[in-house]
């Protein structure tokens, strides 16, 4: 996968779904075909948060190249240009913006107009401005920031339940 496959991506969508998204990108049969998603969606369901929450971390940790790559500078006037793919360069200006826009959208859970809606911070430019190496630490930190609480909640159940596999979710979101 490159950062060109995520020019023109669409990501105004009125509703996030994880599914759609990673069928976006091609990520979709990568995803499901993991072991531990297969675990979780039988033990759950193909629809319940908690699968929704693993095929996102997954999906980010497959993008981890892409993410920390070394990204063209901040460009403040890309969007005011009157063409923005008329060269190679702004084609591939494009396709970062929406890797990173992808990144923040897999990582809350929300979809851009929201995050719109909200100021969410750390926006784009102090994505792209960060140091490479720490690009995705900053995504999967924003992604445990979102789940944290809910992934917290489906462990306690966990240990509550008699004679589940131990460990179970130990691995999985680490």
């Amino acid at each position: 996968m490159k950062s060109a496959d995520f020019f023109g991506l669409n990501l105004n969508q009125y509703a996030f779904r994880v599914d759609y998204h990673l069928k976006q990108v091609g990520l979709y049969d990568r995803v499901l075909k993991e072991e531990s998603i297969q675990e979780l969606i039988e033990k759950y369901s193909s629809d319940h948060q908690i699968v929704s929450i693993a095929k996102r971390q997954l999906a980010l940790k497959l993008l981890t190249p892409l993410i920390n790559a070394r990204l063209l500078p901040y460009d403040s006037i890309f969007y005011n240009k009157r063409v923005n793919t008329a060269t190679e360069n702004d084609r591939r200006y494009d396709a970062e913006e929406q890797l990173l826009n992808y990144c923040l959208v897999m990582a809350t859970g929300k979809t851009l107009k929201a995050l719109d809606e909200i100021g969410f911070v750390p926006n784009i430019r102090s994505l792209r401005e960060g140091m490479d190496r720490k690009r995705f630490d900053r995504v999967w930190a924003i992604l445990a920031e979102h789940t944290i609480d809910y992934i917290h909640n489906v462990k306690k159940l966990e240990k509550g339940r008699k004679g589940e596999k131990k460990g179970f979710f130990k691995n999985l979101f680490s």
